[in-house]
C-alpha cells in the first residue's frame, strides 16, 4: 500500500517541471513516513481496532483500493467491536456487526450530507463551478422534492412509450449482430433513459449529445483522486482537471435550459416542468447532474450484472422469458407490432407490481454487486456504541458487503441465486435485521428506486426479447460461470480478471 499511495500522491501533484525540486524533496519526506508506516492492525485502549495506515497521511488504501481495505475491517470486526482509521485529520469508524448496524441506520446524529461532502468524490459538484447560497439540506430538500414529483405514477406512465422507443433507437444504432462490452453500450441505454425521464429533452434527442454527456460524466471521475475530495483546496493536478470538466458539464447542461428559457419555447420533459416552476438554471442543473450521475452509476452497474448472470442461468432465463411472454399475451396479444412497442403497451402499474421473477432477479443482482461502503457523519454529541466513543465530528462508514456477502446471512453467498428471495418470511427477516440494503435503509431508503427498477425492467425485457447472446472474452472465446464483480473499482464493479463481452445476434 505505502509504495502505491506515494506514487498516487507524487502523480496527483507534480505538474510543472518547476516544481520537481519541491516535490523531490516531498518524495524523500515520503519515503521515509513509508518506513514508518505500521501493518498490523491493534486493539487501542480506545475500543477501537486501528488499521493500518502512513502516518500523518492515513489510509490512503480507504480511496484506492476500498473493498480490499474495509476486508480488514470485517475481519477485525468479527468477533465484535468497530475499526478505526484515519485519513489525515479525519476519524474514521467502520462498523460491520448488528448492533453497529443498526445504530448507523437509525441514529438521528449521524448525518448523510456531511457524510458524503467530505469523503466522497465521484459525483460533480455544482459548487466547483458556481457559489451557492443554500445550505445543503435545501438543496436536498428541492432535489427530492423535483425528484418524487417526476416519479409520479401517473407521470412515469405517460413516459414508458418514449422509453422504450429510444431503447430501441439504441439498440437499432449497433451492428445487427457482433460482440459488445455490456459495460459499455448497456450503460448508454441506462444514460439516455435518464436523461428522457429526468433531464432535458434536447439532450434525449441527440446521440451525439448523450455521447458528449457520457464522456463529460466519466471524466469527472477519472479526474477524482483522494488528494482532490480530502484536500480541495489544494490545487493538484487532478484538482484542476475536475473543476475544468465540471464546468464543462454545467455549461453543456445550461445551455439548452437557457436557450429554451429565452426562446419562450415548450418542450413535455422534466426541465420544462421546472422551469414552469420558476427554478433557476442552477438548480436545474444541480438536480440533472445529481440525477444522471445516480443512474448511470448505480443502476448502469447492476442491469449489466443482472443480464451476466440471467445469461449464465439458463433456468431463470427460461423464467424471465415465460414472464415477459405472459406479460404481452395480457396486455399487448398483437404480434404484428414491434417488440418494443408491445413492451411499451404493458401499464406502468404491472411493471411494478406483477413482475415477480424480475423483482427476485433484480435483489439477487444487487445484493453481490451493490456493495460499496455508505458513509455519514456524527454532527451531535459524543456517543457510545459497542464499547468505544464515536466523537461529535468522526466519520462512520458501513460497508454493505458485510452483510450482503456474510456467510451467516446468506447460504453459499457469492453464489447468484434468486431463490433465496422466494420465501416471504427470508424477506422480512432480512428486513428486520438489516441483512438487505440494496436500496438503502432506515432514515435513508433510495428516493429512485422506482424508477432504478424500471430501467432495469425494460432493458431486461427489451435486450432478452430481441437478442440471443453469448459470455465471450474480447477474443470471442466462451466464458464459463460469471466473474465476480471487482468491488475496488467503485463506480462499474467491472469484472475481474478482464472484460467481459456479449456475442450476440438477433433471435429470429
Amino acid at each position: 500500500m505505502s509504495n502505491s499511495t506515494i506514487n498516487s500522491l507524487l502523480s496527483d501533484h507534480i505538474g510543472d517541471a518547476t516544481n520537481l525540486s519541491l516535490w523531490t524533496s516531498a518524495a524523500l519526506s515520503a519515503g521515509v513516513l513509508a518506513v514508518l508506516y505500521y501493518q498490523l492492525t491493534s486493539r487501542k485502549s480506545d475500543g477501537f481496532t486501528h488499521l493500518p495506515g502512513i502516518p500523518f497521511i492515513g489510509s490512503w488504501d480507504f480511496f484506492t483500493k476500498r473493498s480490499d481495505f474495509v476486508r480488514l475491517a470485517i475481519a477485525a470486526n468479527k468477533n465484535g467491536g468497530m475499526s478505526k482509521f484515519k485519513l489525515l485529520n479525519h476519524n474514521v469508524v467502520i462498523a460491520t456487526q448488528e448492533q453497529g448496524r443498526k445504530f448507523f441506520f437509525s441514529n438521528k446524529s449521524l448525518d448523510f450530507q456531511e457524510g458524503y461532502a467530505v469523503l466522497w468524490g465521484g459525483a460533480p459538484e455544482i459548487r466547483d463551478v458556481v457559489s451557492q447560497d443554500a445550505s445543503q439540506a435545501e438543496r436536498r430538500s428541492y432535489f427530492v422534492k423535483r425528484l418524487n414529483g417526476f416519479l409520479r405514477r401517473e407521470r412515469l406512465g405517460k413516459t414508458v412509450p418514449q422509453l422504450f422507443t429510444d431503447l430501441d433507437n439504441r439498440m437499432n444504432s449497433w451492428p445487427q449482430s457482433g460482440r459488445a462490452n455490456p459495460f459499455d453500450n448497456i450503460y448508454r441505454l441506462v444514460l439516455q433513459m435518464t436523461v428522457r425521464a429526468l433531464a432535458v429533452k434536447e439532450i434525449a434527442d441527440s446521440p451525439a449529445a448523450l455521447e458528449k454527456l457520457s464522456e463529460l460524466y466519466w471524466g469527472v471521475e477519472k479526474s477524482t483522486s483522494a488528494t482532490s475530495v480530502l484536500l480541495p483546496w489544494f490545487p493538484s493536478r487532478t484538482r484542476r482537471n475536475r473543476k475544468d470538466v465540471t464546468a464543462e458539464l454545467y455549461q453543456f447542461l445550461a445551455d439548452p435550459i437557457n436557450k429554451r428559457k429565452a426562446e419562450g419555447r415548450v418542450e413535455e420533459d422534466a426541465a420544462q416542468f421546472m422551469i414552469e416552476q420558476g427554478d433557476s438554471t442552477e438548480n436545474m442543473v444541480m438536480f440533472v447532474m445529481a440525477a444522471i450521475f445516480a443512474g448511470i452509476i448505480t443502476t448502469g452497474m447492476n442491469i449489466c450484472w443482472l443480464l451476466l448472470h440471467v445469461n449464465a442461468n439458463p433456468e431463470w432465463s427460461a423464467k424471465l422469458q415465460s414472464e415477459i411472454q405472459a406479460l404481452l399475451s395480457e396486455h399487448s396479444p398483437d404480434t404484428a407490432l414491434p417488440i418494443h412497442t408491445r413492451l411499451s403497451q404493458i401499464p406502468v402499474g404491472v411493471w411494478e407490481d406483477s413482475t415477480p421473477v424480475l423483482d427476485l432477479i433484480i435483489q439477487e443482482t444487487i445484493r453481490i454487486t451493490n456493495n460499496g461502503s455508505l458513509l455519514r457523519r456524527n454532527v451531535a454529541s459524543d456517543v457510545e456504541l459497542d464499547g468505544a466513543t464515536l466523537k461529535k465530528g468522526d466519520f462512520m462508514a458501513y460497508p454493505l458487503e458485510a452483510a450482503h456477502l456474510n456467510p451467516e446471512n446468506y447460504v453459499d453467498p457469492m453464489k447468484w441465486n434468486p431463490g433465496r428471495w422466494e420465501d416471504p418470511a427470508e424477506v422480512e427477516k432480512h428486513k428486520a435485521q438489516l441483512t438487505f440494503m440494496g436500496w438503502g435503509a432506515g432514515m435513508h431508503p433510495c428516493l429512485g428506486m422506482r424508477f432504478a427498477k424500471l430501467e432495469m425492467k425494460f432493458i431486461a425485457a427489451l435486450y432478452t426479447s430481441r437478442f440471443e447472446y453469448t459470455r465471450v472474452d474480447k477474443h470471442g472465446a466462451p466464458i464459463k460461470g460469471v466473474p465476480e464483480p471487482n468491488l475496488n473499482d467503485l463506480y462499474r464493479a467491472s469484472p475481474k480478471g478482464g472484460e467481459v463481452f456479449f456475442e450476440y445476434k438477433p433471435k429470429i
